[in-house]
């Protein structure tokens, strides 16, 4: 026994030091949470290809003399975005600018924008956000006063002011301070809620500290500047968001402490009225600094980041989620984000649109080889990683990427823009698209956006709407700094349209076959996003819609074997590369192994005569098929079937008897039956051939039909031309059969009118011919309704080619080669094949 208890102490100490050692390891590194990645995954995969930027020209926004700098960016929910900076284009004097692009990047107002200020005074550091109309708010400081001031202004979609007609801007404050930093969000109902951070100096010298004003969507400044927190010390860097129900939430850097920085946050509503603790609650103000809070709203919670120096070794990333009253949800002083060795530092973060966010830095882990480098991680609202421990691999090209940007895609993931040095001798602008599961689906180390000479630099990302994004930039290639952007297309959304199934084993949907194993093909349907496999299944339901549990395949037939007899039902849809998956196709089959067919070759008749020509039809009138055949003797018979007399007409050939229906100076090569002259009767057309001369030929069909000789006329010869093939249908729409033939030796297509439409007799007058068309050697027609209006068409093989020529009320045009071979054609057939 006791020896039993020193080994179960053992064992309760080794569990508790491993359990203390993973609490340590826990508090030291974020942790990636794997069942919460099961139930957050979202179905969508890749989403846009790198060329869908590639070869795309920079659009210029801006490049008139002087320097444009400080860009800003929204969408306006149609595609395209709004655009906003700081222009140098009066000498000596800063104005704010915007411009207007549509979905392919195309400027929409003035050429290098419409002014926003322009009055006395600089205007600088612009900020925007959306009016909910297809325009934008926009906000600045302004010096015009003598002292740093907020303004305002509002733009529609066209580039107009609907505030007033002369762009005089809207002042929000007016205390004498210096009033910088403004940030700005709407409120949900066309106007906005705007943040700065005040220096004091009136009456006397105070410092640094949180304001706000609000603006409604006339223009009105509904109620006087707000302190939002007027702690001792300073309080600056203000960040604010909308919480989706017309307030606002801010947050800001804090030195009331009067050793370091630290976050507070407060809420405000529409009339003013701040909605938390006096001053602020306290978001993290742990020892030692903590700056740069970047903000974002996700349905009913706020979520808050920032660079920490709690270690006192360097800089890691934090966040912490807030809901509507202010109560944290994650730790105390927020959730390690990033906490590997070296400097994490600059977050930005954005809704990934499905209750948490998507967050960006700047990271110094590999500085010793790659220098500064840009990693994210994506963070559900419970607090969870979805991506890699300390973050995804964003960008770790050599040199400086830096002055990171990012935007939701609208799927779970998220479009990421940055400056980049990796050349070693200009800024360029670079991007990734980083998809919901954390894979990165452009270049390794991103796109560039755009690597013109000199500099890109300061770049903005903006989702514009359509899932896809703008990114602007100011670009110093033309030798001073110019506003330039890119559209990025939209992400396809599309599902791709249902497979077209057919079988090459059962091709008919109507007909019960005996072989129970059925090959299925579908045609690979049309998509932007080009398909990577497809769903399918087979059952007896006509309307299953296959799923990913099912069978899956990356090619586009199966073979199925010994499926049991019945009807059945195949299934079958593709899926993109964006994750849509598409349209279900369905085509049914049935298979009766007791109807199995043997096909047994019977002969009617042994000769040393050549056979050229067969047609068969009911020529008296029995219900029954007759043969009629051609050979070499120059002679046409019919074979009678011996159906109609209670014989079987493959059980004793000798049932079958024949009549001569005529003969010919030339073998008959060609046999078409059709009923010539209304009498109800099939009569026969044929084609025959005499040295160079050719004959189109017919027989009337008569009472005694199994009589020889029928009443024969020629209705068309010539001289030095052969007969190679003809076809019947009514062409003209008369209500008669009128006949097509084409020539050997040189290559025409000719029509032969049926006179009888004109009440005479086809086999007593002339029927009249009309050249149609031609070739360099058509051997080969048939006549059928190609485009469906009524008329029929004439398709012909021409050597190596498949023409055709189109009929129509007023006569025929010779549409040429629609389809072209390396070898050539000798024969041709005409059916629907897909049904």
């Amino acid at each position: 026994m006791r020896l039993k208890r020193i080994k179960n102490s053992k064992i309760f100490i080794l569990i508790v030091i491993f359990s203390f050692s993973l609490l340590l390891i826990n508090i030291q590194f974020p942790i990636r949470d794997t069942e919460d990645i099961e139930t957050y995954q979202d179905p969508f995969t890749d989403a846009i290809s790198p060329s869908d930027i590639h070869n795309k020209l920079n659009t210029t926004i801006c490049n008139y003399s002087e320097d444009q700098i400080k860009p800003q960016i929204i969408g306006d929910g149609l595609g395209g975005a709004i655009i906003v900076w700081e222009d140098n284009r009066v000498s000596n004097k800063i104005d704010i600018y915007a411009q207007r692009i549509n979905a392919t990047g195309h400027p929409l107002w003035n050429t290098n924008g419409v002014f926003i200020s322009n009055k006395t005074g600089n205007s600088t550091n612009p900020v925007i956000t959306s009016d909910g109309q297809g325009g934008a708010i926009v906000a600045w400081q302004d010096d015009a006063a003598g002292n740093w001031e907020i303004y305002c202004q509002r733009i529609n979609s066209t580039g107009k002011s609907p505030w007033n007609v002369h762009f005089n801007r809207t002042r929000l404050t007016t205390s004498g301070n210096n009033d910088t930093n403004p940030t700005i969000t709407s409120d949900g109902l066309g106007g906005a809620f705007i943040a700065w951070q005040t220096n004091i100096v009136i009456p006397f010298a105070i410092g640094l500290q949180i304001y706000a004003g609000h603006i409604t969507n006339n223009g009105f400044v509904d109620w006087t500047q707000r302190g939002i927190c007027t702690e001792t010390n300073a309080q600056q860097n203000p960040r604010i968001v909308s919480d989706g129900k017309n307030n606002s939430i801010i947050t800001w850097e804090d030195y009331r402490g009067g050793s370091d920085l630290d976050i507070y946050a407060q809420k405000i509503n529409l009339t003013g009225v701040v909605q938390w603790q006096t001053n602020g609650i306290s978001v993290c103000n742990e020892g030692r600094e903590q700056i740069n809070p970047e903000i974002a709203q996700n349905g009913d919670s706020t979520i808050i980041t920032w660079q920490d120096y709690r270690s006192g070794s360097d800089y890691d990333i934090y966040a912490q989620k807030i809901n509507q009253t202010g109560h944290f949800q994650w730790v105390n002083n927020g959730k390690l984000i990033c906490g590997v060795s070296n400097q994490q530092i600059n977050p930005v973060i954005t809704s990934d649109n499905y209750g948490g966010v998507i967050i960006s830095w700047e990271d110094l882990r590999n500085t010793s080889i790659t220098s500064t480098d840009i990693y994210s991680q994506r963070i559900t609202l419970n607090g969870h990683f979805l991506w890699e421990n300390n973050g995804t691999r964003i960008c770790n090209a050599p040199s400086i990427q830096e002055k990171i940007n990012n935007a939701p895609d609208g799927k779970g993931g998220a479009f990421i823009t940055w400056q980049d040095y990796r050349t070693g001798a200009d800024y360029n602008i670079y991007a990734q698209h980083i998809g919901p599961t954390g894979i990165a689906h452009w270049e390794d180390n991103g796109t560039v956006i755009s690597n013109a000479i000199y500099s890109q630099i300061s770049p903005q990302v903006a989702q514009n709407g359509t899932n896809g994004a703008a990114i602007v930039w100011q670009d110093y290639r033309n030798g001073n700094y110019d506003i330039y952007s890119q559209i990025i297309y939209t992400i396809d959304n599309t599902p791709p349209p249902a497979p077209i199934i057919y079988s090459t084993t059962h091709p008919d949907s109507g007909f019960a076959y005996s072989s129970n194993d059925v090959n299925i093909e579908w045609t690979q349907p049309p998509d932007a996003s080009n398909i990577t496999n497809y769903y399918y299944m087979w059952d007896k339901n006509p309307d299953t819609i296959p799923e990913s549990f099912d069978h899956i395949t990356d090619i586009r037939n199966v073979n199925l074997s010994d499926v049991p007899d019945g009807m059945w039902y195949f299934h079958v849809r593709a899926n993109d590369k964006a994750g849509n998956e598409g349209e279900t196709g369905h085509f049914n089959f049935t298979i009766d192994s007791s109807c199995d067919i043997e096909l047994i070759n019977f002969t009617l008749e042994s000769s040393t005569n050549q056979h050229y020509a067969a047609v068969m039809a009911d020529f008296d009138g029995d219900s029954d098929l007759d043969l009629a055949t051609s050979d070499n003797s120059s002679s046409v018979y019919i074979w009678w079937n011996p159906s109609e007399m209670g014989f079987d007409p493959f059980e004793d050939i000798n049932n079958w008897s024949k009549t001569l229906i005529g003969t010919t100076i030339g073998a008959v090569n060609r046999l078409k039956a059709a009923d010539l002259n209304y009498d109800g009767k099939i009569d026969l057309i044929g084609s025959y051939n005499s040295g160079p001369n050719g004959w189109v030929i017919i027989w009337q069909n008569n009472e005694t039909p199994w009589v020889s000789n029928w009443k024969s006329r020629i209705i068309y010869n010539t001289l030095m031309e052969t007969i190679v093939d003809l076809d019947i249908d009514d062409y003209n729409q008369d209500g008669d059969n009128d006949v097509i033939f084409s020539t050997g030796i040189y290559h025409q297509i000719f029509s032969l009118s049926n006179p009888i439409s004109t009440g005479n007799d086809p086999f007593d007058y002339s029927w009249i011919s009309d050249s149609i068309g031609g070739g360099s050697n058509p051997p080969e027609l048939e006549i059928c309704d190609v485009d469906i209006n009524g008329y029929p068409d004439v398709i012909y093989t021409d050597g190596s080619s498949i023409n055709i020529i189109k009929g129509n009320s007023s006569g025929w045009t010779d549409l040429g080669a629609i389809f072209y071979e390396s070898t050539n054609f000798t024969a041709l057939e005409v059916a629907d094949l897909d049904y």
